[in-house]
């Protein structure tokens, strides 16, 4: 297919927010020539803006596996704003890859990566300004092949019509073998290759090939295999060595600034804590680590690839890795004469925080980032987040006192048994933070609060639990408005019924594809906006179609019931869930298992203990 003319699109540039979104050729983008001269093409979206895609690690790294690979081409496309949108529909232009400016309906494979319910939408308008039929079951063999990652394809069923294929887990070193074999089975018919990836790995969901079995209420009972030779469940992938995984030391630097503008390293896979609210962390078992070496050297690496004065070391809880402090160290030693900033987005809150604040002393301070996400130790023991309010303090204090500017406190609303004592309870500790800067001169310090709402998400314990209204959470915010007497403490919410519409798709079955179609219709786009959320063409949406989202979202689930993701397995078994469960009711914690032993989650304990070792 031939190249879109950028400059008959784009002119005039007038009406048009970041033109430079669209234009392609950053710094560190291969040439386009090199990728033209690749047979095979797959053109990978973060399905939401320029500066969010741009942002996500997870599609840099997936570039950069596909980069090995002579005979494929990785490309990139973003959701564009409604001004672009618009113009693509008026002039008659499909949407392309930024890379080649070929329309995207002439790639082999489209793939989108699943962070968010928020950009189910998105993905149906991409499909459409790209001139890919939405459903799967409508396309032919000239259209792509419809690929979802990414934390979404464990929980795809409101999805599964409108994608061919699910890539289960860690894609770095799955989704090369995936392009392989379909290298290989280039001239089969459409359904005969689906059949065939199906087969070839246990991690690849085909829903062409699984039913969703109802029973006579219209309950479902089950997602079931359609053909004989067809396996029950799918397992989920699994890179074992990180330092042997691909990682990008030369992603590319966008023309506009964007949402995480920096050096993204990530430091550890996993987690060991097991919060009962966590989705990452229990489909991300088990643990495994980056060395200090290696780490140091892509790290190193990427700072000479790309000038940013900022690096962020990834992972669920950074400070459970055993050689951070070496890391914080040596980083220090290499990068800070020239001032570049080191952060850390995830720090577990323990007696280990107070070291931490000064491990970055002389280079650039920045905020410092603490999720105790609940603000009495009570509803700590119910989520498991088996913390102390006392260490909590004192990394603060020691934060103030190396001259740190800000903290970050994140929190969350409706979780299970939250009382309002425990709302308020987020308001006092924020101010005690707050004001524990006077002891170090000056007046209160600044604490960003964000809270988010309790969205009971799949694979964890708390998959079953009801969830809060949105009315019933405007109610608790308020509470912690009132509570609040300090300007130094600035607050964050999330927009309860966004939530409400993440909870419903989250832990919804097949049946609501037809909802996110009528959504798609009446106009929803870029539902992750405040400025473009729009709740009243969701609720249409749910009316046409018959369905009631208070009863789709809000309610528990019957515990011995089929979930619509039981098929999409993680590895932790339903059985430790539901264990996980009646703990939290009695408020009784799980330690971390590399600390009282394995608790038998699902995943085999002999290699959790070889990859830690590792």
């Amino acid at each position: 297919m031939e190249k879109i003319d950028l400059t008959a699109l784009l002119t005039p540039l007038e009406g048009l927010h970041r033109p430079s979104r669209y234009l392609g050729g950053e710094w560190n983008q291969p040439p386009a020539a090199e990728l033209e001269n690749r047979p095979r093409r797959i053109v990978l979206s973060y399905p939401d803006l320029y500066e969010l895609g741009m942002s996500n690690l997870g599609l840099k790294v997936l570039l950069e596996a596909v980069r090995g690979l002579d005979r494929w081409a990785g490309e990139r496309v973003f959701m564009p704003d409604t001004d672009l949108a618009g113009r693509l529909g008026e002039r008659g232009v499909p949407l392309f890859s930024l890379e080649t400016r070929r329309p995207l309906a002439g790639a082999d494979v489209l793939g989108f990566t699943l962070q968010t319910e928020t950009t189910y939408s998105n993905i149906l308008e991409i499909l459409r300004l790209g001139r890919i039929p939405l459903r799967a079951a409508e396309r032919g063999a000239e259209d792509p092949l419809v690929l979802g990652g990414g934390s979404g394809a464990y929980h795809a069923e409101p999805l599964a019509p409108f994608f061919d294929l699910f890539l289960l887990g860690d894609g770095e070193e799955a989704l090369p073998a995936l392009l392989e074999r379909l290298d290989e089975l280039a001239e089969r018919p459409r359904l005969e290759v689906l059949a065939a990836l199906a087969q070839a790995f246990p991690w690849l969901y085909v829903p062409e090939r699984f039913r969703a079995v109802y029973g006579r209420t219209g309950v479902l009972e089950g997602t079931r295999p359609a053909a004989a030779d067809q396996a029950e469940g799918v397992t989920a992938a699994r890179v074992e060595n990180l330092d042997r995984a691909p990682f990008p030391t030369a992603p590319m630097l966008p023309w506009s600034e964007s949402t995480h503008d920096r050096i993204t390293v990530e430091i550890m896979r996993g987690c060991l804590h097991g919060c009962r609210f966590c989705q990452a962390g229990m489909e991300r078992r088990p643990l495994r680590l980056r060395s200090r070496r290696r780490v140091v050297e892509l790290v190193e690496e990427s700072y000479r690839k790309t000038g940013y004065d900022q690096v962020s070391l990834l992972s669920l809880s950074a400070s459970d890795h055993p050689e951070l402090r070496e890391i914080m160290a040596e980083l220090q030693e290499r990068l800070g004469p020239a001032k570049v900033g080191i952060s850390l987005p995830s720090l577990r809150v323990d007696r280990e925080l107070e070291w931490l604040p000064a491990a970055v002393r002389g280079v650039r301070r920045s905020t410092l980032t603490l999720a105790p996400e609940a603000a009495t130790e009570r509803l700590r023991g119910v989520i498991n987040k088996d913390i102390a309010t006392a260490d909590l303090l004192a990394g603060a204090r020691e934060a103030w006192r190396q001259g740190w500017r800000g903290l970050k406190l994140y929190f969350m609303l409706g979780l299970p048994t939250e009382r309002d004592e425990d709302v308020t309870a987020i308001a006092r500790l924020a101010m005690q933070v707050s004001g524990m800067r006077r002891e170090f001169g000056g007046g209160p310090g600044t604490v960003n609060l964000a809270l988010s709402t309790f969205v009971p998400r799949p694979w964890t314990p708390f998959q079953w639990e009801a969830m809060d209204s949105p009315g019933e959470i405007r109610r608790k915010q308020q509470l912690l408005l009132g509570t609040l007497r300090m300007r130094s403490v600035k607050v964050r919410f999330q927009h309860p019924e966004r939530s409400l519409l993440e909870g419903v798709l989250c832990r919804g079955d097949r049946r609501l594809a037809a909802v996110v179609e009528e959504a798609h219709r009446l106009g929803a786009r870029l539902d992750g906006w405040d400025e473009h959320f729009d709740w009243g063409l969701w609720l249409q949406a749910f009316e046409t179609c018959g369905l009631d989202p208070v009863a789709q979202g809000l309610g528990a689930r019957d515990p011995d019931g089929a979930l619509p993701w039981d098929h999409l397995r993680c590895g932790v078994t339903r059985e430790w869930l539901a264990a996980e469960r009646e703990k939290a009711r009695s408020g009784a914690t799980t330690p971390a298992c590399n600390e009282s032993g394995c608790h038998r989650c699902g995943h085999d304990p002999d290699r959790c203990r070889r990859l830690w070792a590792e």
